[in-house]
């Protein structure tokens, strides 16, 4: 494994770290801007829990590997359902 230690990044321009393999990072971590995802965030040990944006304007929340939330772009909320009608749509057997 490679060991990157970076103490400051100056630049005139925007500085960009890139890691293409995967990182792990332990302590506290603050970002002083935005992070930008592909996907999904995974729970380490639980990969079959996940926050996602699976769209534009859409943010999901699984757990056992199934949709449990969806807050879809128009601000409708499905729990249990992945096409919310209302702004609060509850799906029940």
């Amino acid at each position: 494994m490679a060991i990157l230690k970076v103490d400051t990044i100056t630049s005139a321009d925007t500085p960009t770290v890139s890691i293409t393999d995967g990182a792990s990072i332990s302590g506290v971590t603050t970002f002083s801007s935005d992070i930008n995802i592909a996907d999904k965030i995974v729970h380490t040990g639980d990969t079959n829990t996940a926050i996602r944006f699976p769209g534009a304007d859409t943010i999901t929340a699984e757990t056992g590997g199934t949709e449990r939330l969806r807050i879809a772009s128009d601000g409708k909320m499905g729990l249990g359902s992945a096409s919310p009608e209302d702004p609060l749509h509850i799906k029940s057997n």
